[in-house]
């Protein structure tokens, strides 16, 4: 994947974003930042560290949605930034929970691609294991009737 060909973070594709923004931090170097001055070294000085979290917090920004951006452009570090997110798009919540539950009404279409079918299920899938909902097998293999 090119960087460039990255979708933007717009509120209902957070956990594949996620999973792909921590991969641009690391490649970055950016991704202790994340988690804050916890892992701030100790030879480094403040204005280095600053300087890096406000790097981090503009290519974090850089993939988002203008209506993703509005609810936390006000957060001037990258820990603070990474939590609102969380706490916008991955809280376990019983409104995110029922959103989330849309796989239950996922049906492949006829002469649809089973690859297609499988990738929008596994997305599904792993928002919904963002927010703790784990499927056990047998709903994962119920029959259409």
């Amino acid at each position: 994947m090119l960087l460039s060909d990255m979708e933007k973070l717009n509120g209902a594709n957070f956990s594949l974003w996620k999973v792909q923004m921590e991969d641009i931090l690391i490649l970055k170097y950016y991704y202790l930042l994340i988690e804050g001055v916890v892992n701030k070294t100790s030879s480094m000085i403040d204005e280095e560290w600053n300087k890096l979290d406000r790097k981090t917090t503009t290519t974090i920004h850089k993939y988002m949605e203008k209506n993703v951006y509005f609810n936390v452009a006000w957060e001037n570090t990258t820990e603070g930034l990474w939590k609102k997110l969380h706490d916008l798009y991955e809280k376990n919540t019983t409104l995110n929970k029922f959103f989330l539950m849309k796989l239950f009404n996922l049906k492949m279409k006829e002469g649809a691609l089973v690859a297609d079918h499988l990738r929008k299920f596994n997305i599904i899938a792993s928002k919904l294991n963002s927010v703790k909902i784990v499927l056990d097998e047998k709903i994962k293999i119920k029959k259409s009737p």
